[in-house]
């Protein structure tokens, strides 16, 4: 399925690729359908590693072990910025630029992420998806 997201067209393929912020398309349950070149570099991901897991759980939430389920199933997770972008995405509502401060903890370290939020609906084979725009803030 991510494959033929973007696979049909190398020149979307190196469009979405040579876009400088980190974008990942993901369903309604915020699980990572694909992710672009920036995400890789910068990030170190690998779609073959993350795919299919939920935002939360790649990008180190502290709340995501909270929850026996994982991410988006913490009493915290009602308020997560990221998963209201996604659900209303899902709804056909765009979010442009919203700010989100996010702890992440990983290897024992724990460090706060701020980025701006996008989140834009779209639709592949009649199912929602969303393309989701992290960019990290100036402070």
């Amino acid at each position: 399925m991510e494959d033929a997201l973007l696979a049909g067209d190398s020149f979307l393929r190196g469009v979405f690729d040579a876009i400088p912020v980190h974008l990942f398309i993901v369903d309604h349950d915020v699980r990572i359908m694909h992710l672009n070149a920036a995400v890789r570099d910068d990030l170190g991901l690998d779609l073959e590693k993350v795919h299919r897991m939920r935002a939360g759980k790649v990008l180190h939430c502290v709340n995501e072990p909270q929850a026996a389920a994982g991410c988006g199933r913490s009493a915290a997770c009602d308020d997560c910025v990221i998963r209201i972008a996604v659900a209303n995405a899902i709804q056909g509502s765009r979010t442009r630029r919203k700010e989100v401060c996010m702890e992440s903890e990983a290897g024992g370290v724990k460090k706060t992420l701020k980025f701006q939020v996008t989140a834009s609906p779209f639709q592949y084979r009649e199912k929602p998806f969303v393309l989701l725009v992290l960019e990290p803030s100036a402070n």
